[in-house]
C-alpha cells in the first residue's frame, strides 16, 4: 500500500512543470542614487555627488574588542589560544595570509553579470561605504601604484537584492587566493547531518531558535597592510575593502573563530550544552525539549551582542532569523517538529527544480551553475531517501567545473548524470513536505544480523585469491578471475586487483545478494577490515574511484528492493572468529576455515551461499556500471520467485 502510494506520487509530479519563479522587487537602502542605463562607465556627476564618501583607510571592527575581552575573563574558555587571535585581530585587524608574488599588483575586470544588476552593486557599495566598510569612491590616479584591482562577481540574493563578492581568485596564479595557504585558517563548518543529530536527540515537537549575524564578515577589520589586496573598480571609480570579504580563501577560518569564541560565551553564560547547538559560519542554530531552556540560551545571545556590539539580523525574515519556535528554516530547510517532518521553502524548492530542469532538459550548464548544483545537492542529501547514492555523477560535474578558469564556460552533461538530475528533480518533489525527519545518526535495530567480509589483493602468486564472507553459519566465496588476478583488468588506468577499497566491497555485495533469502526485511551489519570501503560506503560515492562508487550504489539499491538496511562497519582485521574466517575465505584456504570454525565450536554449512549469475559476470571484469542492480535483481526474482 505504501509503496503503490509513493509510486504514484512520484509519477504525479514527474509530470508536474514547475512554475517560472518570479524574483522579488528590488528595494534600495539608497533610493536617492539616480538609476543609470549603464554602469561600465558612471559619468553622471549628479550620480557622484549622492554617492557616499569615505576616505578613512584604517578599518574599525563593530565588536568592541575589551568587551568581548571583559566577558572572556568572566565566564572563561576552553580554547585561549583562539581566543587571544580572535581579541588580536578586532584590535589591530586581520592578516588574510597572502604571500609571496600573489601580492603583486594585477587588474581584473568585474563579470558581465555586474552590470547586468548595476543599480543594486552601486546600492550595496553605497551601504559598505556608509557603514565604513569601504574606502572611496577614488580616482584612478588615487589608487597607490602596489594595489591589487580584484574583478566583481554577484549572487542574487532571495530578497532581490544581489550580493557583491571580489573575485579574489583571479588571475590565475597570481591571485590572492593562490597567496593564501587555507590550512592556516581552518574552519569546520555545520551541516543538516549534524543538524539532524540535534534534532533527534531532543525529540519529536522540541523547540528551536535561530541566530543570525548581519553584514557577518564586515565584523572583522583586516589589516591595514592587506588592505591593499582588496580593491575594486566600479563605474570608472575606485573602492577599497577594509573588512573580511566574501571570497576570500581565508575568510570563513577568521570569521568562524569570531563565531565561535562568541558562541561558547553564549553557552557558558545560558548554561547550555554546545552539543545541543549548531554553528555554521554566521548562523546559530540550537533545539531544546523545553521552550524556557532555549529562550535563556536566545537571551544570553542578545546579551553578548548588545554588550559586544555584534550586529544581529532581524527576525523580520524567518529564513534568517527566529525567536524559539517549532517551526522554522535552517540551513535553508524548513522543519516542523510537532509534524516531525522536513520540506524546502517554496521559492527556494523552484529555484532548484528549475536549475535542475535545465540542465537535464539541455544536457548542459555553466560551470557556475554546477557548481551551485553540487553544494545543494551535498547540502540535502541526508533528507532524501537514497541521495548519498545518487550524487556521484552531479559530484563528477563538480569537479570538472573547478577546473574552469571562468564561470561562464558551458559543460557538456553526460546522459548518467542528466538521469541523477532528474532523479533529484522528481524525488524532491516527491518528498518535499511528506517525508518524515530522517533519524540521525541512523543505527541498526538491536536483532540486526552480523557479516563479515573480507578480500585479498589480485595476484597470480597463489590460487583462489578472491573474496570471502560469513553469515551466521553460512559463507561465501568468489575467486577472483584471471583479468583481476594478472592485472589486465583496469579501471581509470588502475589495476583493478590493486584497488583494495573496491575489491572489500565486492564482499559485502555478495552478502546482500548471495544472502538475500535470509535478509529480507532485515537489518544487517557488514565487518571489513578497510576503513576506506567503510568511508566510500558512508560517503555514498568516491571522487576518485568509479569502481567503488558503482558498488555502493548497488547494495544500496539491491537492499531496498529487499527491504533491508544494509550497514558497513570497520573491523580490525582477524579480531574476531568470523573475521579470521572471512579471511581465511579470502585467501582460498578452505582447510583453515573448516578447522578454525570446528575449533570455535561453529557449525558451518557445506556448501556456500550462492552468488547470482549476473554478479559473477559482472566480477569477472569489473567496470562501472549504473544498471548492474538490475541485473542482480532479475536474477534473484527468477531464483526466489521474488517480485517488486
Amino acid at each position: 500500500m505504501a509503496f503503490s502510494w509513493w509510486a504514484t506520487r512520484w509519477g504525479e509530479v514527474s509530470r508536474e512543470p514547475t512554475a517560472q519563479l518570479t524574483r522579488k522587487q528590488f528595494k534600495p537602502k539608497n533610493p536617492e542614487l539616480p538609476s543609470l542605463q549603464q554602469y561600465r562607465r558612471i559619468e553622471d556627476e549628479e550620480f557622484w555627488a549622492k554617492f557616499p564618501a569615505n576616505y578613512n583607510s584604517a578599518a574599525k571592527s563593530n565588536i568592541k574588542h575589551e568587551s568581548l575581552k571583559d566577558l572572556i575573563k568572566e565566564y572563561g574558555t576552553e580554547d585561549e589560544a583562539r581566543a587571544e587571535l580572535v581579541l588580536q585581530r578586532l584590535k589591530d585587524g586581520a592578516s588574510i595570509g597572502c604571500k609571496g608574488l600573489a601580492r603583486m599588483p594585477t587588474v581584473q575586470k568585474n563579470c558581465p553579470d555586474a552590470y547586468d544588476y548595476g543599480a543594486e552593486v552601486s546600492d550595496s557599495v553605497a551601504s559598505w561605504i556608509k557603514d565604513g566598510y569601504v574606502m572611496g569612491p577614488m580616482e584612478e590616479d588615487d589608487v597607490p601604484p602596489n594595489a591589487k584591482i580584484n574583478g566583481i562577481l554577484t549572487r542574487v540574493k532571495p530578497n532581490g537584492a544581489v550580493r557583491v563578492i571580489l573575485n579574489l581568485s583571479g588571475p590565475k596564479g597570481l591571485s590572492v587566493n593562490d597567496g593564501i595557504d587555507a590550512d592556516e585558517f581552518p574552519a569546520k563548518m555545520s551541516s543538516t547531518e549534524a543538524w539532524l543529530a540535534v534534532l533527534n536527540s531532543q525529540g519529536k515537537g522540541c523547540w528551536m531558535v535561530k541566530t543570525d549575524w548581519a553584514d557577518a564578515y564586515k565584523h572583522i577589520p583586516v589589516a591595514e597592510e592587506d588592505t591593499v589586496l582588496q580593491w575594486f573598480e566600479w563605474g570608472g571609480r575606485f573602492f577599497k575593502e577594509l573588512c573580511l570579504v566574501f571570497g576570500g580563501a581565508s575568510s570563513a577560518g577568521i570569521f568562524d573563530a569570531t563565531a565561535k569564541t562568541v558562541l561558547e560565551l553564549v553557552c557558558r553564560m545560558a548554561d547550555f550544552p554546545l552539543s545541543q547547538v549548531c554553528q555554521h559560519l554566521d548562523d546559530m542554530c540550537a533545539a531544546a525539549k523545553e521552550k524556557d531552556q532555549l529562550e535563556k540560551f536566545d537571551a544570553a545571545f542578545k546579551s553578548v551582542a548588545e554588550k559586544t556590539g555584534i550586529k544581529l539580523a532581524p527576525r523580520d525574515d524567518p529564513e534568517k532569523a527566529f525567536a524559539p519556535a517549532r517551526k522554522g528554516i535552517v540551513f535553508g530547510v524548513s522543519y516542523d517538529t510537532e509534524q516531525w517532518c522536513w520540506s524546502i521553502p517554496g521559492g527556494k524548492l523552484q529555484g532548484i527544480l528549475l536549475t535542475l530542469e535545465k540542465a537535464a532538459n539541455t544536457g548542459t550548464c555553466t560551470a557556475k551553475e554546477a557548481k551551485s548544483l553540487v553544494g545543494k545537492m551535498i547540502h540535502i542529501k541526508a533528507l532524501v531517501p537514497a541521495g548519498r547514492f545518487n550524487i556521484d555523477k552531479v559530484m563528477q560535474l563538480g569537479a570538472r567545473a573547478n577546473r574552469e578558469e571562468k564561470e561562464s564556460t558551458l559543460l557538456e552533461i553526460e546522459d548518467p548524470c542528466r538521469r541523477q538530475i532528474w532523479f533529484w528533480r522528481d524525488l524532491l518533489l516527491t518528498c518535499s513536505g511528506l517525508v518524515e525527519i530522517p533519524r540521525w545518526p541512523v543505527r541498526p535495530t538491536a536483532g540486526a544480523l552480523d557479516a563479515y567480509t573480507d578480500a585479498a589483493g589480485g595476484s597470480l602468486e597463489k590460487v583462489g585469491l578472491g573474496t570471502g564472507g560469513v553469515l551466521q553459519s553460512d559463507w561465501l566465496y568468489m575467486p577472483w578471475s584471471k583479468p583481476i588476478s594478472s592485472g589486465s583488468c583496469k579501471v581509470d588506468q588502475v589495476k583493478v586487483g590493486r584497488k583494495m577499497a573496491a575489491l572489500e566491497l565486492i564482499g559485502p555485495l555478495c552478502v546482500v545478494c548471495a544472502g538475500s533469502g535470509i535478509l529480507r526485511g532485515r537489518d544487517v551489519r557488514i565487518w571489513v577490515d578497510n576503513a576506506g570501503s567503510v568511508a566510500i560506503w558512508k560517503k555514498g560515492y568516491s571522487n576518485s574511484c568509479r569502481l567503488s562508487s558503482t558498488l555502493v550504489t548497488t547494495i544500496n539499491t539491491v537492499a531496498s528492493w529487499l527491504a533491508c538496511r544494509v550497514f558497513i562497519e570497520k573491523i580490525t582485521r582477524r579480531s574476531v572468529t568470523e573475521a579470521v574466517l572471512a579471511d581465511d575465505l579470502s585467501k582460498a584456504d578452505f582447510l583453515a576455515f573448516r578447522r578454525n570454525s570446528e575449533a570455535a565450536g561453529m557449525a558451518m554449512a557445506c556448501q556456500p551461499l550462492r552468488i547470482p549469475p549476473a554478479l559473477v559476470r559482472w566480477a569477472h571484469y569489473p567496470q562501472p556500471k549504473d544498471d548492474l542492480a538490475v541485473d542482480i535483481i532479475s536474477d534473484l526474482q527468477n531464483r526466489e520467485g521474488w517480485d517488486l
